[in-house]
């Protein structure tokens, strides 16, 4: 039996897991001997109770954490001596996720609100590992010194606590990545401190001095010259010193605890590829990232990790480039609200003959749902002005000199801070069939949902279905480009969209080709089959299920044969 990398993937994360997962002495990963990701399909106990199929499901049948009784006991979990950064990224997920009847962790103190499933702590130890050698993905991580931390605690431990099962944490487990919607959770803490507008992380490293971002000080006193209420997240010893007028070292329950509490009120967080950049994508506080090139992919973590709003610079900025975005932003997500719901940006190019059909049944469906507030675009290429001129007084109209492909041309017109929740694109050759606030809905519903698509193409393999919002909608991994929709967030962490000379199909990059597509994120597309008529199909083309021409609306049972035929 052969098996997909994704699904060896799968099996691997879930054998990190298993008593008997196993680690070699110099760090690399082994798997527990049973099995699990052989081809021979035999699996562990583990893999046995763990439910992969509810991932795919819907939100009607919600994936759930671990559900194992070789996890009901009482288990010892032992310090995470890697930086604060990964230790949010990978090690509060991991700890939360394992199941065990009472599970002690170790902890610094004042880490305590990072492990809401704890039933105790242990927070009297030092960590061995100095400071500046503690990012265990580079060179100059120890990982001897780790190794014999570890080697020299778990046989003290086992003499007094002989019945208790001694855990060490598992390092590059990413459940931030793929699974980051499946071992989400919330830290608790009280809440203390005032709430801000905007909370800024101005970290300052000693040891990698060129990550640094140099203007906090002005950039902290000039949003509050325009009356912005201001908070800081960090350490003092390690935060730039600057004006504000929230701190979070000024909760009473320590840092940690004060950082989650302004970063989970702030209308806005402002910060670099830091450990409290992590922090925030683990709260869901809407994001404005100021990144250098990182090969890490700091940027990348985030973004799958934040479910609220995210946005980033993508090299070093001036000051009053990061004022300019953060205010743009602030104005996007201020009362966590979005001035419109959904964004459509329909692209037509050499004054194609579909472009009224398309536009009117697109009005029709705007007209007829008044609660859904749409903003129509319309990106228009080599199209006549009296084809448009009907349409302008109801649309915003962008015309672009040249063509620059339909990926180029998403990118020379969607702003980088949209301001709207979700956001469509759409070719002139679609005449929009079924309301618009279904694809909203299911965005909603389900994180594993990277996309919505009107249009059910069978070339491309359905692996599910799911009902939502009183429709049925089929799970692809890919589906063709006419009309997806997209969260404003997800379409942000696609971007820059290739523009020429180098063209790219805009479905495959959205699915596959981007660095970070939907399918190396397993987020798969939701499609709702009759969302939408092709109204130019090629004669070879498979975009609709049956001959060429026919754009009557097909049940789902003729669907289901088109895509076995």
């Amino acid at each position: 039996m052969t098996i997909s990398n994704a699904e060896l993937n799968r099996r691997k994360r879930v054998c990190q897991m298993c008593p008997d997962f196993q680690t070699r002495d110099n760090g690399i990963r082994t798997w527990c001997g049973r099995d699990c990701h052989g081809e021979d399909g035999k699996h562990c106990e583990v893999w046995a109770q763990f439910q992969w199929s509810k991932r795919i499901l819907g939100p009607e049948d919600p994936c759930k954490y671990w559900e194992n009784p070789l996890m009901q006991n009482s288990a010892i979990l032992l310090p995470y001596v890697g930086e604060f950064g990964w230790m949010i990224q990978e090690h509060v997920r991991w700890a939360h996720a394992y199941q065990a009847a009472s599970k002690r962790i170790w902890c610094q103190a004042g880490q305590e609100c990072l492990f809401p499933s704890a039933t105790a702590f242990f927070t009297d130890w030092s960590n061995p590992i100095p400071e500046d050698r503690r990012c265990w993905s580079t060179d100059w991580y120890d990982r001897g010194a780790r190794d014999r931390f570890y080697d020299q605690l778990r046989p003290r431990l086992q003499l007094l606590f002989p019945n208790e099962e001694i855990i060490t944490p598992q390092y590059g487990c990413r459940w931030h990545m793929s699974d980051a919607a499946e071992f989400k959770f919330r830290p608790q803490v009280r809440g203390v401190l005032p709430a801000v507008d905007v909370a800024i992380g101005p970290r300052m490293r000693e040891f990698d001095a060129g990550r640094n971002w140099p203007h906090w000080q002005a950039f902290a006193k000039l949003l509050r010259a325009s009356g912005i209420v201001v908070g800081v997240v960090g350490a003092p010893a390690t935060s730039s010193s600057v004006e504000a007028d929230v701190r979070a070292w000024q909760h009473p329950d320590g840092i940690d605890a004060g950082c989650i509490d302004v970063l989970s009120h702030c209308k806005l967080y402002v910060g670099v590829d830091s450990g409290v950049s992590h922090l925030a994508a683990l709260v869901d506080a809407p994001t404005l990232l100021i990144e250098r090139d990182n090969p890490d992919d700091g940027a990348g973590v985030m973004a799958r990790a934040n479910f609220s709003f995210f946005s980033k610079l993508s090299a070093w900025r001036s000051l009053d480039e990061v004022y300019g975005a953060t205010v743009r932003c602030l104005r996007v997500v201020r009362s966590r609200a979005f001035g419109d719901d959904l964004a459509v940006y329909v692209l037509a190019y050499q004054d194609r003959p579909f472009l009224a059909r398309c536009l009117d049944s697109l009005y029709a469906r705007i007209d007829e749902d008044s609660s859904l507030k749409v903003a129509p675009h319309l990106i228009a290429t080599d199209v006549a002005a009296s084809t448009i001129d009907p349409y302008r007084s109801r649309l915003t109209v962008d015309e672009l000199p040249e063509n620059l492909g339909i990926p180029g041309s998403y990118e020379a017109v969607v702003p980088k801070v949209p301001e709207a929740r979700y956001v469509m694109t759409a070719e002139d050759d679609v005449e929009f069939v079924r309301p618009l606030h279904l694809y909203c809905d299911v965005l909603a519903a389900s994180r594993e949902v990277g996309a919505a698509s009107g249009q059910h193409s069978p070339e491309h393999a359905v692996f599910g279905k799911t009902r939502c919002a009183g429709a049925t909608w089929l799970l692809k991994w890919a589906e063709r480009g006419q009309c997806l929709v997209f969260r404003a967030a997800d379409l942000e962490s696609l971007r820059p969209f290739p523009r020429p000379p180098q063209m790219v199909d805009f479905d495959w990059w959205v699915c596959r080709d981007a660095p970070l597509n939907f399918q190396a994120r397993h987020r798969h597309i939701a499609v709702l089959p009759g969302g939408v008529k092709h109204l130019a199909p090629l004669q070879r083309d498979s975009v609709t299920p049956v001959k060429h021409g026919d754009l009557r609306e097909y049940t789902d049972d003729e669907i289901a044969e088109a895509g076995r035929a």
